[in-house]
């Protein structure tokens, strides 16, 4: 198990080491929601004349593999995917990542929410330049927000995960306290920031927000920066 502490940096691209040149890339979608029967689907809204979680999956049909998280039974089997169900209920996102992470066939997974449907193929393959022997986690991040349901996770975390997950710790957050964990600086991308919004679905109507998540940004004199996170909201 490579997992070593918490260290957590800024990270540079590692030209030399790319992960896209050297291994293939699963990729997960979490696309459960709460199970009550008034509870609207994002996964399935329209979206560019498309439902979003076809539209992603659409996106990242040419990496190895692409799995599905889900909360019920028979809602996605139809889009010839591999469809995975929370074992645990009621415990958010942690569930999912959990299920993703431990059936995967590849050693890094791709892990991105079904209401993100503007995430593409390039922003993935640019995040796996980043990819070394350093690091547990990849997550886009800047100095106002990350976003942890847009990242790249490897299969060691695994039993971190599952720790967390029977002491009762639900929110992501607690992932990136536990391992090595490299801040992909999304402003100096290039990417338009569209590409990392949630659609909230309203009365019908499709609306857009950043996720907004607290964090605390530590200047260090090298100039690489430590984001400490305090608050994940909604995680």
């Amino acid at each position: 198990m490579r997992v070593q502490g918490n260290e957590s940096a800024e990270c540079n691209v590692h030209s030399y080491r790319r992960l896209w040149d050297a291994m293939q890339l699963s990729v997960g979608i979490l696309a459960g929601g709460k199970k009550s029967s008034g509870y609207k689907n994002k996964a399935l809204d329209e979206v560019n004349n498309l439902r979003m979680l076809k539209q992603l999956i659409g996106e990242m049909g040419s990496f190895s593999e692409v799995l599905i998280s889900d909360t019920c039974f028979g809602r996605y089997e139809a889009l010839g995917q591999q469809v995975l169900y929370d074992e645990h209920e009621d415990i958010g996102p942690m569930g999912g990542l959990f299920q993703i992470i431990r059936h995967a066939a590849s050693p890094y997974i791709f892990v991105c929410a079904a209401d993100m449907p503007f995430v593409n193929r390039e922003l993935v393959e640019y995040m796996t330049e980043f990819v070394t022997e350093e690091y547990d986690c990849y997550v886009i991040a800047d100095e106002k927000r990350l976003q942890p349901l847009c990242a790249i996770y490897s299969k060691e975390i695994l039993a971190v995960i599952e720790e967390l997950i029977l002491a009762g710790r639900y929110r992501l957050s607690e992932i990136f306290h536990r391992v090595r964990t490299c801040f992909i600086r999304f402003s100096t991308s290039g990417f338009s920031p569209k590409l990392i919004r949630n659609i909230h679905v309203r009365n019908q109507t499709v609306r857009y927000r950043v996720t907004g998540i607290a964090t605390e940004t530590v200047l260090r004199e090298s100039g690489k920066f430590y984001l400490l996170i305090r608050v994940i909201n909604g995680y």
